[in-house]
């Protein structure tokens, strides 16, 4: 009989009488009894409850493995809930909690059981059932709210709680999610109180520069309030700020923009311009690209780089005067030669004149001679005044080996008193500096006196040697050696040879190197030294070229 689904009751009643239909010549006799026709009924009856009953069967089987597997469905979700490390609850439309999970018993305090008697308005901290009950009418509305609230913990403890609701409308209940945020509103609270009570100035902008956020700070520094920032352009307040450059699609995702920091000037709201530093990276919300740029306010650090500058403008001076008295001998030795030659071609001169026969042409080359010594003689005070002259910094393109030939000459005559062999090893072609020339030519001519005064020193059968040397490095910056062969720094001298008031010469102020020291640092180069004693010493330093671009 076929039972593989379930049958119509005509359908019944046609397989019954198909399967009576082998004793259908005994029903049909005309002479059959009312008996024997009933007895065929019943039959035909029996078959069709026995083939409803096989389907009924089939259908019972299929009913209880659905109810299994929905039954098998139901505990894993609740198993699911129950490890879950949210807190999960479900709420009749009044507000009455119908199942909570562990983890939402152990947010509030309370065991499973006392919040399956409890209503929802008792764990708000800030909302009582009035507001609770519009808030349900508003989520039946909506269907869904995701919403921060606090509740309170069994021992009075406020917990910010992040909720998500949803309404199910088959079961007329809410099921929600809820998860503690309190360690989060702390950090925030932390992060705003950094924000607030930071003294730089911290702005939020997008890749457009438009200002989405600013902190108190930016007012002190701009003068403008928070309200009258936000959405501005921060180009508008900052001098040449230059464009934002989204990198955060090309990193890797636990990869941080590095943060570029530049010094550039911004306008106040009262039109004045402000120095500062700024620092700016990168970071993402929702892939989306913002910038977060520190601001500083460096107008004290200018001011004092200013005043450290003419200090140090002042100290080399003085420096300067000290070198040239050092030096007033050989210097004198040197003016005095143009004089004295002066003298004698004048004699020269008055004697011819004297004479009884004389030619023009001789007298005007000896006048030619004097002419050419009274202007060397000149040039040496024009060049000498001009180094001890006081005057603020002053920078321009400078040949470095033209400035150690003009160093040279100014020492010549104490090298050449001294014996001393000097090696100029410059190299050719150099790019030019950004320099104070008078600055730089004074470190020179000190490093030149302190070998020749170290050079001293030596037995006089003994060589004496002074090298210059230039060489370019990595293409961007100059380094000037000065070496001699002298009897070297004792190894406890050179700990302080570079800090002030110390020297190791009887009339010395201690000066010379520490100003020289600052005046390579002042040009954005270093002054180092390696000496070794009876073998020699050699100071070297090194200026950038104005490739690197460090004027100023």
């Amino acid at each position: 009989m076929p039972t593989n689904k379930s049958l119509s009751r005509a359908e019944l009643r046609k397989n019954a009488e198909q399967e009576m239909q082998a004793h259908a010549d005994e029903f049909n006799d005309p002479l059959m009894t009312d008996e024997k026709r009933l007895l065929h009924e019943l039959q035909v009856h029996q078959i069709e409850l026995e083939m409803q009953n096989e389907t009924l069967q089939e259908t019972l089987i299929k009913v209880n493995e659905e109810h299994s597997k929905a039954e098998q469905a139901s505990s894993i979700l609740k198993a699911l809930i129950d490890v879950c490390f949210d807190g999960y609850c479900v709420l009749d439309l009044a507000g009455n909690f119908q199942q909570v999970n562990a983890a939402y018993a152990k947010v509030s305090g309370y065991s499973v059981e006392e919040l399956l008697n409890m209503h929802i308005s008792q764990l708000e901290a800030n909302a009582g059932p009035e507001q609770v009950k519009a808030h349900i009418a508003r989520i039946i509305e909506q269907g869904y709210d995701l919403f921060e609230t606090l509740h309170r913990h069994k021992d009075g403890q406020l917990i910010d709680m992040e909720v998500s609701a949803a309404y199910l409308a088959e079961f007329e209940q809410f099921c929600c999610f809820c998860r503690d945020i309190s360690q989060r509103k702390q950090a925030e609270a932390q992060l705003n109180a950094i924000f607030n009570a930071s003294l730089e100035g911290i702005i939020s902008i997008d890749l457009y520069n438009i200002i989405v956020s600013v902190n108190p700070a930016v007012e002190t520094i701009l003068g403008y309030k928070q309200e009258e920032l936000i959405g501005c352009n921060l180009s508008k307040l900052i001098q040449s700020l230059p464009k934002c450059r989204n990198q955060c699609s090309s990193l890797p995702s636990a990869a941080q923009p590095v943060a570029e920091i530049i010094e550039i000037e911004g306008r106040h709201k009262n039109g004045y311009l402000v120095p500062l530093e700024l620092s700016r990276t990168q970071y993402t919300i929702n892939n989306s690209c913002y910038f977060v740029v520190i601001m500083r306010d460096i107008s004290l650090r200018k001011q004092r780089e200013q005043q450290d500058k003419a200090h140090l403008d002042e100290l080399a001076h003085i420096t300067r005067i000290g070198l040239m008295g050092e030096m007033a001998s050989g210097i004198a030795h040197e003016v005095n030669q143009p004089l004295t030659a002066i003298s004698n071609y004048t004699q020269a001169n008055i004697n011819l004149i004297n004479s009884e026969y004389y030619d023009m042409a001789d007298i005007l080359d000896i006048l030619y001679k004097i002419q050419r010594q009274a202007l060397r003689a000149g040039q040496i005070i024009h060049r000498m005044r001009e180094f001890i002259k006081f005057k603020p910094q002053q920078r321009s393109s400078v040949e470095i080996n033209a400035l150690i030939h003009d160093a040279v000459n100014l020492c010549a005559d104490d090298i050449k008193q001294n014996s001393i062999k000097l090696t100029l090893a410059l190299e050719k072609n150099l790019p030019p500096i950004n320099a104070d020339h008078i600055q730089i030519e004074q470190v020179l001519i000190n490093l030149i006196k302190n070998s020749i005064d170290a050079l001293q020193s030596l037995p006089e059968n003994r060589s004496r040697q002074l090298s210059i040397q230039t060489h370019l490095v990595d293409d961007h910056a100059i380094e000037i050696s000065v070496k001699d062969n002298g009897p070297g720094i004792h190894q406890e001298q050179q700990l302080k040879i570079l800090t002030p008031f110390y020297t190791t010469k009887k009339a010395g102020m201690g000066m010379g190197l520490s100003i020289c020291r600052s005046l390579i640092e002042a040009h954005h180069g270093k002054l180092q030294f390696n000496s070794q004693p009876r073998k020699g010493t050699v100071f070297y330093f090194t200026l950038p070229t104005r490739t690197k671009d460090h004027a100023v």
